[in-house]
Order: C-alpha cells, then structure tokens, then sequence
C-alpha cells in the first residue's frame, strides 16, 4: 500500500491505481488463507472468533481500498478535489497479532495450506504476516 500511496501523492493516479489493485489481489489471498485457517480451527473444535474477525476486518479494508481506487479513477477522468486517503482507507489491527502464541499457530498453519495449495502471500500486505 505505502508505494500506492507514494504514486499517489506524486501525482500518478493510474500508477496508484495500479498499485491499488495488487493491494486488493494481496488482500484477497490473505482473506482465502485466513478462511482456510478458520476452517482449519474449526476441525480441530478450536475459537475461531478471532479468525472470523480478521477476515472481516480485511474484507472491509479491501472494500476501502476499492472505494479508493474508483475515486482515483474518477479524479484521472474529472478534475475535482481529491479526498484525503486517512477518509478512505483506515489501518487494519488483526487480533490474531495480538497473542504472541496465537500468531505462531496460525502462522505456521497459514505455511502449511500455503506449502500445500501453493499460495503465497505476496504484495504490499503480505508483511501482515511477518513476526
């Protein structure tokens, strides 16, 4: 997001939009993995509730990110007033992040799908995953 967000205070709308539009692809495979993980928690009779937050926290910063990314290409076609970003898009705090524990556990879970299935988490927000 933050080369997005530089393309963007730079003038370069469609290079933000670009940019944009990995962050949402990025997003989109976390959101896949963090299901498998709640599916995953779910078989083992697991709390998925934190799971389950996380997924809709991301979902909605997707959505922000879409909304962004319309305005975007709207202000490139029109001449208007761009909207600041911290309106449209607001940082994301995932509980699964909070416990160090926790976060190792889904972690090495979100390796073992991501070995199995090959998916990996790329991108701008593939960080998020960091310890």
């Amino acid at each position: 997001g933050s080369e997005a967000v530089a393309l963007e205070q730079a003038g370069d709308l469609s290079g933000a939009i670009a940019k944009y539009a990995d962050c949402k692809t990025s997003l989109a495979t976390a959101i896949m993995v963090y299901q498998a993980v709640q599916k995953l928690k779910a078989s083992i009779s697991a709390d998925a509730t934190a799971v389950t937050q996380d997924i809709e926290r991301l979902e909605s910063q997707k959505e922000e990110i879409n909304t962004r990314m319309e305005h975007l290409g709207f202000i490139g076609e029109h001449s208007g007033e761009l909207i600041p970003l911290e309106e449209q898009i607001h940082p994301v705090r995932l509980r699964v992040h909070k416990r160090k524990k926790k976060r190792k556990q889904v972690l090495l879970a979100c390796a073992a799908i991501g070995a199995t299935t090959g998916v990996m988490l790329t991108g701008p927000f593939g960080a998020a995953f960091a310890i």
